[in-house]
C-alpha cells in the first residue's frame, strides 16, 4: 500500500505471519510504516530469534501474550518504546528483557533498529 505523504509515497508495510513457518528471520524497510505483528504464530519451547530494520520510519513489532520478550533496539535520532517504556533522543542503543526471561519456555529475542523514525514493542491485547 502507498499512502501520499508530500511529494513522495510512503511506504505502509505489514506483515502478519501465521505459524512459525511463515516467520522470516528478518523483515527490513527503507522508508515508511513496518509493522511485523506476531500475534497468530506459536512460538516453539526454546528461542526464537527476529530481527527487523526500517531507514526512516516507524517500526512495530506486535509481541503474543505467554511470550517472554528480550529485545535491542537502536536509532540514530527518535523514538524506542518496549512495552509502555519510552526514550527519545539521538543514538539512542536500548536493552529490554521481560522478567524470567531465561526460564521461560518460549522466548522472543528482537534486533531492531532505525536510522531516523520509531521504534514501538507493544503486546497483544
Amino acid at each position: 500500500m502507498a499512502v501520499a505523504s508530500g511529494n513522495a509515497p510512503l511506504q505502509v508495510h505489514s506483515e502478519q505471519p501465521q505459524s512459525i513457518d511463515e516467520l522470516r528471520g528478518s523483515y527490513t524497510l527503507e522508508t515508511g510504516s513496518l509493522e511485523v505483528n506476531l500475534q497468530d504464530v506459536e512460538f516453539p519451547e526454546d528461542t526464537t530469534d527476529l530481527e527487523a530494520s526500517i531507514e526512516n520510519g516507524a517500526l512495530t513489532v506486535v509481541v503474543p501474550k505467554g511470550v517472554a520478550v528480550r529485545a535491542h533496539a537502536e536509532v540514530g535520532n527518535g523514538t524506542v518504546s518496549f512495552l509502555g517504556s519510552e526514550r527519545t533522543g539521538e543514538n539512542l542503543d536500548r536493552q529490554y528483557e521481560s522478567e524470567g526471561y531465561d526460564q521461560a519456555d518460549h522466548r522472543l529475542s528482537l534486533g531492531l533498529s532505525a536510522g531516523t523514525g520509531v521504534i514501538t514493542v507493544v503486546r497483544e491485547e
